[in-house]
């Protein structure tokens, strides 16, 4: 009787403990309603949170949702309480799959109550890790589009490209055309900041044909439209936003709509086809409406260009908003738009010049900061993967310890042989340091020359600039030969300028190869960030910059190329990089200019190799190899 007593109480406990999981699941779903208020849904989610027997993986949804409804009621303290709570459950018990969700909470937040997009990266790349962590590339996919967009508002175009191209490993597998078609229209933004036009078409036709979204498929068509403008292509843009804004739908969109008006209006214009500006301030006052200050930006522009041949005081006007927008909204590239215009209604204005030339070198600088700041969220992103894949192989390491120990007497016979072999190496060592010190102080006086232009020269030829303009003496010929001089020595100052190393020798490459990349010339990357540039002593770096550099400049003076990819790889502690052009070629044996054989002479001192493949009208092929470390 005692053991059937104890078998039916057991049994009792079970059932109980059963109702109780299904009554808390039930609470959980009914919070999840969207039809009840939000009040009413927190209500539900505490009564389940309270559950004492709640199972630890139905506690982590619980705890998201949680936090969802307090981010929706501006309970924010709440947010970051029961967050934490969620991520030590989840690391607990190894559910990623809300914390995914939370981190992704996160970084909404921060876009949209702070616009702080560093943090928004930030949360964007965790939420992606945990994702990963559960195979859920549908949600991998999405982070890695989002992770893409704050690099391209931030200018960082060839990372945001490279971060769609890893999106779409993971997108295209899937079934979610939405998600396909939306990264497909961001490498075509991408590619169109890069003036890579013909590419930035492809992608958008790529993105409006696949595309299930009918809002969606609005919007594509009309940032293809603004492509055919950028290509002065006026009848394609026309024919494209007619057809878009005959669309019912788009009525219903106000801002997409004053979008389209205040395109189409600029596209007539262009073409000629209209004389007054009312779309435009039609296009303008709906913006004003919606307060949409970004669109604002873009009418005020076009109003000002419309003007600006024929009523200069009106144009100025309209100008003068642009810049306060921009100011207002952290936007230089439309502020120095709204310059260029200005400095062309007031030539000899000074100030506008040096505002223009300011801004140029502050954007410049900003994005560098941006991509380094970048790419050292991805470096501690990877040591944060390194650092747990390290704590799961330490069991094996100990079992390794045995081996380890076997292998000391192999290695103290090994060093006896180092030590013979010493003498010889620390002779090959010496004349290496001494090779190094040379190419350094070449290096050294490359950047005095280039201090001492931008410093003393340029700043020189600019003063005298700006006293003639003031004295009004109206030579404008002399006044162009001094901006040509003045050019030329910010050239040679920049060319010539120190050269980051390390970390950030990665950036210098993505900054040297975009400034040979224009609407003639499309240059292909592959496998830069597969390279430790870290461990590249600094010489190495800066013989590898020149040639590329010397390789770049030689394609445009004299191969006439359309197309270029250079690709980078390491093999056997070495780096090769391979360029090819679809350039006129040369006979290397007869055609090497001075460029050439200095390229041949750097990579020779650095310990590397580079072979020629070329002939005389079928492109070019050169091979460059070299060591990590000498």
């Amino acid at each position: 009787m005692l053991t059937i007593s104890c078998d039916f109480s057991s049994k009792k406990s079970i059932s109980k403990n059963q109702q109780i999981l299904s009554e808390s699941l039930r609470i959980f779903k009914q919070a999840t309603n969207d039809s009840l208020t939000v009040f009413e849904r927190r209500v539900l989610i505490d009564s389940a949170l309270n559950f004492d027997n709640l199972s630890d993986s139905l506690r982590t949804h619980v705890l998201y949702s949680k936090c969802n409804i307090h981010y929706l009621l501006k309970e924010y303290d709440s947010v970051f309480i029961y967050g934490e709570r969620l991520i030590k459950l989840s690391e607990e018990i190894q559910h990623y799959g809300p914390a995914g969700k939370y981190y992704h909470l996160l970084a909404y937040y921060y876009t949209k109550n702070h616009a702080d997009l560093e943090k928004a990266y930030l949360y964007h790349n965790r939420a992606k890790n945990q994702f990963k962590l559960v195979n859920d590339s549908l949600q991998v996919g999405r982070r890695l589009i989002s992770i893409a967009a704050i690099q391209q508002k931030q200018n960082d175009f060839f990372g945001s490209k490279e971060t769609l191209t890893e999106a779409l490993g993971y997108l295209e597998g899937i079934n979610n055309q939405v998600y396909l078609a939306s990264a497909f229209n961001e490498l075509a933004t991408n590619h169109r900041k890069l003036l890579n036009n013909s590419d930035a078409v492809d992608y958008y036709l790529k993105a409006i044909k696949i595309t299930p979204s009918n809002n969606n498929k609005l919007r594509y068509k009309n940032n293809l439209a603004t492509t055919y403008i950028d290509n002065k292509d006026y009848n394609k843009a026309i024919i494209l936003l007619e057809s878009v804004f005959k669309n019912v739908s788009l009525k219903k969109q106000p801002i997409e709509f004053a979008r389209v008006l205040d395109n189409l209006t600029y596209a007539r214009w262009l073409n000629l086809e209209i004389k007054t500006p009312e779309d435009f301030k039609e296009a303008l006052d709906i913006r004003k409406e919606k307060s949409d200050k970004r669109g604002q930006i873009s009418s005020y522009t076009h109003l000002g260009e419309y003007y600006s041949k024929n009523q200069p005081l009106k144009a100025e006007s309209y100008l003068d908003t642009v810049i306060q927008l921009s100011q207002e909204l952290k936007i230089p590239k439309a502020e120095t738009d709204a310059l260029q215009f200005l400095m062309k209604i007031k030539p000899k204005n000074t100030p506008l010049r040096e505002r223009y030339i300011f801004l140029k070198d502050s954007m410049y600088t900003n994005e560098l900061r941006v991509k380094t700041q970048f790419a050292k969220m991805k470096y501690d992103d990877e040591q944060e993967k390194e650092q747990i894949l390290r704590l799961k192989t330490e069991t094996a390491q100990k079992r390794a310890e045995l081996a380890e120990q076997r292998t000391q007497k192999i290695i103290l016979i090994s060093f006896i042989s180092f030590l013979l072999l010493g003498g010889s190496f620390l002779f090959y060592l010496t004349r290496q340091k001494h090779k190094k010190e040379k190419l350094l102080e070449i290096y050294n006086t490359e950047k005095r020359i280039s201090r001492d232009l931008h410093d003393g020269l340029a700043n020189d030829v600019f003063g005298v600039m700006t006293k003639l303009q003031n004295l009004e003496i109206g030579d404008d010929k002399l006044l162009e030969h001094l901006e040509d001089i003045y050019q030329t020595t910010r050239q040679i100052s920049h060319e010539n300028a120190s050269i980051r190393t390390g970390e950030e020798f990665k950036d210098e490459l993505y900054t040297l190869i975009a400034n040979y990349q224009d609407k003639k010339t499309s240059i292909l990357l592959k496998g830069i960030s597969t390279i430790n540039w870290k461990m590249i002593e600094e010489d190495k770096c800066v013989a590898l910059h020149r040639i590329i550099k010397e390789l770049l400049v030689n394609m445009k003076k004299h191969a006439m190329a359309s197309l270029v990819s250079l690709q980078f790889k390491n093999s056997s502690n070495k780096i090769f990089i391979t360029y090819r052009d679809n350039g006129i070629g040369f006979n290397p044996d007869i055609s090497k200019g001075i460029g050439l054989k200095n390229t041949e002479n750097r990579i020779i001192s650095v310990g590397g190799t580079i072979t020629f493949e070329t002939k005389q009208g079928s492109g070019s092929e050169i091979i460059i190899s070299m060591p990590f470390s000498v």
